[in-house]
């Protein structure tokens, strides 16, 4: 049963959010799956950024809060107006390009009431796998939340698709807009503020990955700028720090992600063979992203949020 976000007297256990653009083939996919999904006190938010599209079918009589309208400040006002709207104590977002797996709901759920956890990861495997740049960012990106997976307490999560305790992103105030997309600063922030993340080995999503060198490094490149620009911003950083890491993030970046990516795999031997064939795509993504984080740093954002919005919510992925 699907709950609408008005008009009920129970509230929900989970909010799902998909936000939907141009892409209308993969948002449809998206809004199915969680359409399909069981879990009895469950509500959807949809924000349609196309009011000018056909909108997205669904079974007559199943209730969706829907917003159809574009938002001036892209993915970031819509993400918060979801957050405003929903109704239960934790917040799911899924993308587009991200279809949920038969039980998800139901394990993001759970996994919010099995302890204090602010946030809580999903396990991904990859929805384009006959391509080798798709298997290639997918191994580089999601390498310590492939399928199969584990429930265990992380120190962070995947970025974008991922579910939030909603008052632990209420208390930010007027600071959630600039965090949440992209909600990389977001993570350390809460980090910083002594949250618990935990990872959920049976919230499954298939996720589509990019099958093109430049939108890949293109794309690593434009939201580390955008992170690194959003540190600065919110944290305060002076010109001291901010010349520190510009100089030294274009080889130390890689380098960390490389480890990460590593430590990731330890112990789960059916993702090694993946990750190794991914070293070419990911040593581009990291060396692109640590360039940008550079900038980021030293530049500041410039239009880095506009244009990972178009390679996250726009571009074609095929």
């Amino acid at each position: 049963m699907i709950l609408e976000s008005s008009g009920q007297t129970s509230a929900p256990r989970l909010t799902a959010v998909l936000i939907a653009g141009p892409r209308r083939r993969l948002a449809q996919a998206s809004l199915d799956c969680l359409l399909a999904q069981t879990l009895g006190e469950m509500e959807i938010v949809l924000l349609d950024t196309e009011p000018a599209a056909e909108p997205l079918r669904r079974p007559a009589g199943i209730p969706i809060h829907e917003e159809r309208r574009a938002f001036a400040g892209g993915q970031a006002e819509a993400r918060s107006t979801a957050v405003g709207l929903a109704r239960s104590p934790a917040v799911a977002f899924v993308e587009d390009h991200c279809t949920v797996a038969p039980g998800w709901a139901d394990a993001v759920a759970k996994a919010f009431e099995s302890g204090p956890w602010a946030v809580v990861g999903y396990t991904f495997s990859n929805a384009n796998d006959d391509r080798w740049a798709a298997r290639g960012v997918h191994a580089s990106v999601y390498a310590p939340w492939m399928a199969p997976g584990v429930d265990a307490e992380v120190s962070v999560v995947a970025t974008n698709n991922l579910a939030f305790r909603r008052d632990v992103l209420l208390a930010l105030g007027d600071r959630l807009p600039r965090m949440i997309f992209p909600d990389a600063v977001l993570q350390q922030q809460l980090l910083r503020d002594g949250r618990r993340f935990f990872v959920s080995g049976t919230a499954l999503c298939a996720h589509e990955n990019p099958v093109e060198i430049g939108f890949i490094a293109a794309a690593s490149f434009t939201h580390c700028r955008a992170m690194a620009a959003r540190r600065v911003e919110l944290w305060g950083w002076g010109w001291p720090r901010r010349l520190l890491y510009a100089v030294a993030v274009p080889l130390g970046a890689p380098l960390l992600r490389l480890w990460r990516t590593f430590a990731g795999v330890a112990g789960h031997p059916r993702r090694w063979l993946p990750v190794l064939e991914a070293l070419p795509i990911a040593l581009v993504t990291f060396v692109a992203g640590g360039i940008g984080e550079s900038v980021g740093y030293l530049a500041g954002a410039g239009r880095s949020v506009d244009e990972y919005e178009r390679y996250e919510l726009t571009l074609d992925r095929s």
